[in-house]
Parts: C-alpha cells; structure tokens; sequence
C-alpha cells in the first residue's frame, strides 16, 4: 500500500479551514457591499459634517479659547 504525505484527516481539515477563511471572506465582502449600495452617503455626510462642527467648536460663546 501506498503511503500518502498529507492523510485524509489532514486534508479535511485543510478544506473545513479553506471554506471557513474563503467562504467567509466572500459572504463578508457580499454583505459589505449590499450595505454600501444601499446606504445613503448624502445623509451620512451631512450626519459627520454636523458631529465634526459639534466637536470642532463645542462652546461657541466661550471667549477663552481664543486667547493666543
């Protein structure tokens, strides 16, 4: 009888960890990409401009900070 390098043991693990990396990267990038189209990036931008201006000046009326 011929023996083999890899056992069948071997190799079904080999395939149990190639479907869990390769199937799972492509039902992620599958998802991701169903979220990405369906989202809307005028709304998200106009939500982050907002947090961006709360956060760049969060007390207009506080004359300290602009001391120099």
């Amino acid at each position: 009888m011929r023996q083999h390098s890899l056992s069948n043991r071997s190799l079904m693990h080999q395939g149990i960890w190639g479907g869990m990396i390769f199937g799972g990267t492509f039902v992620q990038t599958v998802i991701l990409a169903i979220i990405t189209a369906r989202c809307d990036w005028e709304k998200e931008a106009g939500i982050a401009k907002q947090r961006l201006q709360k956060w760049s000046n969060p007390n207009p009326d506080d004359k300290r900070a602009d001391r120099s």
